[in-house]
């Protein structure tokens, strides 16, 4: 569990990307009615309930401590479409950097935001490799 405070643009990001993948997994999980009890129970836990708390506690709270289930669903749902703002960029050489429109300069802000929400959330934070010294 980690204590996580979001800046206001992050978490607008965040609710509707949450929301949005929040919807899919419910739309799946209405799809699906052949599944048992357990296998929907599964899924509900697995997927749909870390998404609900996420967004609930992004929505409600300033600063608040998000379990690794929630913190995966952020990192997830980021990772899912950092790749679509980067193609919204269109930016093809070095050069183009020069020329940045206004709606190309909020899509940095937004891939900013990214970076900013996955860093919070751990997502770089990898243990160092053990070395293995041979004798």
């Amino acid at each position: 569990m980690k204590l996580i405070t979001f800046t206001t643009d992050e978490k607008t990001l965040l609710q509707g990307l949450l929301k949005k993948r929040l919807d899919y997994c419910n739309e799946i999980l209405m799809e699906e009615p052949s599944g048992s009890k357990a296998e929907r129970k599964r899924y509900e836990n697995f997927y749909i309930k870390p998404l609900a708390s996420a967004l609930d506690k992004i929505s409600n709270e300033e600063s608040t401590i998000y379990d690794s289930k929630e913190q995966s669903a952020c990192i997830s749902c980021i990772n899912e479409h950092y790749n679509d703002f980067y193609n919204e960029l269109q930016l093809p050489t070095a050069f183009s950097w020069l020329t940045i429109s206004d709606q190309q300069i909020n899509v940095v802000r937004k891939m900013d935001n990214c970076k900013d929400i996955l860093y919070k959330c751990g997502y770089y934070n990898k243990k160092k490799a053990h070395k293995v010294v041979n004798e």
